[in-house]
């Protein structure tokens, strides 16, 4: 009698944690978690070991479209959204930036009561330092040196950007250098010019506040992105309708649980699994020219008045951009984790308190 084999096709993938396991369809996005004992029974297959050809285990992945019988052993290349020896040259494609988030004040009209507290901040108030704020022309050459990077976009925030007096003249430049520019206020200072090309992040702090908001901003609605804190946010839609563009945020540290996991596709999976997705071509740097990874980062890295963009990018690339979630120092939690390419945890929150999978258990509490 001849041997039987089981694999999984091209697009699904055996993700093995301390105890349990998942396979991911990124075609279809659809994910099975599998016990120990299945764990170990795919694995073997997926070392081309024979299987039982009864087993319902495997019937029930042929029959999901998960994987295929073969009376032979067979190699399978994965599917990958990027050709891995093309990534093997002498010389490296140089990093880009993404996104450039500028700081330019530490001056606000509001005093919110989230703000030192923020976990992933669009806006933030450091603390007062005995350091000179950058320049006008400290800012121009930064946004010029950002532009050598191919940057996509600027992000300009405080603070409240607004009361910046040179504010106008960083987004004039910035635009003229072809970079995507956008502004983050909290929408009670209106800017008395606006280029056409400028769109608008607008954190709405109050139901208070959106009257002003809407007052201030209505001819431009259609460059407005309206962030609306969880405990405000039916309110802001019922007020506004359709007519404005809103998107749901939140100051807490998000919490981990089985129900904001990610049916993976191609895209996320291997994001995931090659760089940080949300750090990646990021950058973030305070009104005294600190550079940090992201707002949310307690730590800077360097300081452009004394360093280049160049030298940042060099440092975000090593230790940000590039470390995927297999290759983080800062917990083993999410290196064990058979959910890692379905989770969005950020490197800066802390798994142990705020993630609901014990790895011991190997069960969601």
């Amino acid at each position: 009698m001849s041997n039987c084999y089981f694999r999984l096709f091209p697009e699904c993938f055996l993700v093995v944690g301390r105890k349990k396991s998942v396979v991911c369809h990124l075609l279809d996005e659809n994910m099975i978690w599998l016990d120990e004992v299945n764990t170990q029974k795919l694995k073997d297959a997926e070392a081309n070991h024979p299987v039982n050809a009864e087993d319902p285990f495997f019937s029930e992945l042929e029959s999901t479209n998960f994987g295929f019988f073969s009376d032979q052993t067979v190699f399978i290349d994965k599917l990958r959204p990027i050709n891995s020896f093309s990534q093997k040259k002498l010389w490296q494609d140089a990093p880009r930036i993404n996104m450039a988030v500028l700081h330019v004040t530490n001056d606000c009209n509001l005093d919110c009561t989230f703000c030192k507290n923020s976990f992933c901040p669009v806006c933030k108030r450091f603390e007062e330092r005995d350091e000179a704020e950058l320049t006008v022309e400290q800012w121009k050459r930064i946004l010029t040196e950002l532009s050598h990077f191919g940057t996509s976009a600027v992000l300009f925030t405080g603070g409240e950007p607004t009361r910046y007096p040179y504010i106008h003249e960083l987004i004039d430049f910035s635009i003229e250098l072809g970079m995507a520019t956008n502004l983050h206020t909290n929408g009670l200072v209106p800017l008395k010019q606006v280029p056409s090309v400028l769109g608008f992040h607008i954190t709405v702090t109050s139901k208070r506040n959106l009257n002003k908001i809407i007052q201030n901003y209505c001819n431009i609605k259609d460059r407005v992105t309206l962030l609306v804190d969880d405990h405000l946010f039916s309110d802001v839609k019922q007020i506004t309708g359709n007519q404005w563009k809103i998107m749901r945020t939140t100051h807490k540290k998000p919490s981990i649980v089985k129900e904001r996991l990610v049916k993976t596709n191609m895209n996320s999976f291997y994001a995931r699994k090659l760089f940080d997705p949300c750090l990646n071509g990021k950058i973030a740097v305070s009104y005294v020219g600190d550079v940090y990874p992201c707002l949310g980062s307690q730590a800077p890295l360097l300081n452009l008045k004394r360093d280049s963009v160049s030298q940042a990018v060099k440092l975000l690339v090593r230790d940000f951009w590039r470390q995927n979630v297999d290759s983080r120092d800062h917990g083993l939690k999410c290196r064990e984790c058979e959910f890692k390419y379905s989770c969005s945890a950020c490197r800066f929150l802390d798994t142990e308190e705020n993630c609901a999978y014990s790895l011991e258990e190997s069960e969601w509490l």
